[in-house]
């Protein structure tokens, strides 16, 4: 990737991505290969393994109306 920034600072992040699906469901699985600035190397630095986040995605038509 070029141009990244990380916290306003540029950083030279390299990372492997498998992108998957369980039924519906996006499974994405990231581990990063070197120790350059990013929120993952933040969170190695606090003792953390890993993360998860949860995203849905609606179409217009499954939208509740408002």
């Amino acid at each position: 990737m070029e141009n990244v920034k990380y916290r306003g600072e540029p950083s030279d992040i390299q990372f492997s991505m498998a992108i998957g699906y369980w039924g519906d469901v996006q499974v994405e699985l990231i581990r990063p290969n070197n120790d350059a600035p990013s929120m993952f190397k933040d969170w190695r630095e606090k003792g953390l393994q890993a993360s998860s986040i949860c995203v849905w995605w609606l179409t217009i038509s499954t939208m509740p109306a408002r």
